[in-house]
């Protein structure tokens, strides 16, 4: 159970929620208690510009900055200890409050050029905090709690450079009227210099030290141990093609988006003792129909692997072999979606809110549409991955969809089959009935481990979503 209160001011840039949370566990007899969360913040505003305004050329004006605190109790005991009064409050209880400033800018630079320097300041405040010690006689390290304020602080600093360059090739004549290339290369730098505290707990002749946070297991994480200086690199490529199209009265053509997305980032840590170089990594998205999508995802190492322990080293693939990098995995994901014709491309109702059609239309497979007489979803998907010298592959081909039998049945399958097991993966169906106010739904797993069935009727109304008639038989209980 939940409940939660929120309230920002008008005219101000101010807003505050407040929250308690209480979840407990029938069976293990757990009971998790959270009171009081809460949140404020102040929204982004210009710090130097007068007046409050929008962005200028002056980069001094520009300068934004912006505040968050929150604020966390929680407590997870067990019940019988809670309704009797006999929680140990101070080794239960979780108390802390955190703060995040985040402060930046936007210059332009060589008129091009987009330059974004950032400061980001977060500061946790806790009534505990740990301390790791040796105990000789087993030679473990163990923890323990000191009562007493303490504070956990972290900075980042980075500078993005970015721009964008277009590139157009036009045609006078012919079906295809001309092609537009857009790249965004980007280049950032990232440091962070581990101001939060940290200890060591040196152990025996032989054995390495163990270094830690004191604030390990905390509220709000822990404090980044080791200096990082990262440099970050990205190249984003699209690419349009434009045509000729009778359906568009207006200017006769249609844009057609070849590529999506054909992105390589990577990073390089300058401050690492080894490695310095990420695995770089490669994606591509193509929808050259509304109905058939392309994604492809792969990695690639440029370190060799140790030949004893399969494991990559300080060691550049290139000196090995010739080849700049290893090809680490690949995912190559079609997915092809086809509805009726009838189907419409947007839910619209004069009973329902903006906010709530939105959410409707952006998650439009939790819903049950009887306006769509039917639906069909094919996916094929191709992973390769090898981390080490062995490698596995995967290809499976999934399939799913619904028809309208009636105005008030619909039913549903979901299915597919693995091409290298030559088994057909996990499989269910599922029948849908609108009953008024109130629907029924009963899903069916029919072979398969995890053979099973759950028939539920109940209200639609959500506020009543805990009035309903469920029967059910989980896997376990068939076997």
């Amino acid at each position: 159970s939940s409940v939660r209160y929120d309230h920002s001011w008008a005219n101000l840039p101010f807003n505050f929620s407040a929250s308690a949370r209480h979840s407990q566990n029938t069976i293990n007899r757990t009971f998790d208690l959270s009171l009081p969360e809460t949140n404020f913040g102040v929204n982004r505003f210009f710090l130097l510009k007068p007046g409050g305004g929008g962005a200028s050329g002056k980069w001094w004006e520009n300068i934004t900055l912006a505040y968050n605190n929150k604020i966390q109790n929680s407590v997870s005991t067990f019940d019988s200890l809670f309704f009797n009064n006999q929680v140990d409050w101070k080794r239960s209880l979780r108390t802390g409050m955190n703060h995040n400033i985040p402060l930046t800018t936007s210059i332009r630079a060589f008129k091009h050029f987009t330059f974004t320097p950032t400061l980001n300041y977060t500061e946790s405040w806790y009534l505990s905090s740990i301390r790791k010690r040796l105990n000789t006689d087993n030679n473990q390290i163990v923890s323990d709690t000191l009562r007493g304020f303490a504070a956990a602080r972290d900075v980042v600093m980075s500078a993005q450079m970015r721009t964008v360059v277009y590139g157009t090739w036009l045609f006078r004549s012919g079906p295809v009227k001309g092609f537009r290339h857009m790249i965004v290369p980007s280049l950032s730098m990232n440091y962070n210099p581990a101001i939060g505290k940290k200890y060591t707990v040196e152990r025996a002749l032989g054995e390495p030290s163990t270094t830690y946070s004191p604030f390990e297991g905390s509220l709000f994480g822990t404090p980044t141990l080791n200096k990082r200086a990262d440099m970050v690199f990205s190249l984003v490529n699209t690419l349009e093609m434009k045509v000729k199209s009778a359906k568009d009265t207006i200017t006769g053509t249609q844009k057609v988006k070849i590529f999506e997305n054909i992105s390589i980032d990577g990073n390089y840590n300058a401050l690492a003792d080894s490695m310095n170089w990420s695995p770089l990594s490669f994606n591509a998205r193509s929808q050259p129909l509304p109905f058939i999508t392309f994604n492809f995802t792969s990695q690639l190492n440029p370190y060799a692997l140790n030949t004893q322990s399969g494991r990559a080293e300080n060691r550049f693939q290139y000196d090995v072999n010739g080849q700049p990098f290893r090809l680490t995995n690949a995912n190559l994901a079609i997915t092809l979606n086809l509805r009726s014709k009838n189907a419409a491309p947007v839910m619209n109702s004069e009973n329902a809110s903006r906010e709530e059609l939105e959410m409707v239309n952006n998650n439009r497979d939790a819903y049950v549409d009887f306006n769509v007489p039917w639906t069909l979803n094919l996916s094929y998907n191709f992973l390769y991955s090898r981390p080490g010298f062995e490698s596995n592959l995967t290809q499976a081909i999934s399939f799913s969809g619904d028809v309208n039998v009636t105005s008030k049945w619909k039913v549903g399958f979901n299915s597919g089959y693995d091409v290298v097991a030559k088994q057909f993966t996990y499989t269910s169906m599922n029948v849908y009935r609108d009953l008024h106010c109130w629907e029924m739904r009963f899903n069916f797993v029919p072979f398969g481990l995890r053979k099973s069935y759950s028939l539920d009727i109940n209200v639609k109304a959500s506020v009543l979503q805990d009035l309903k008639l469920s029967r059910k038989r989980n896997w376990f209980d068939l076997q």
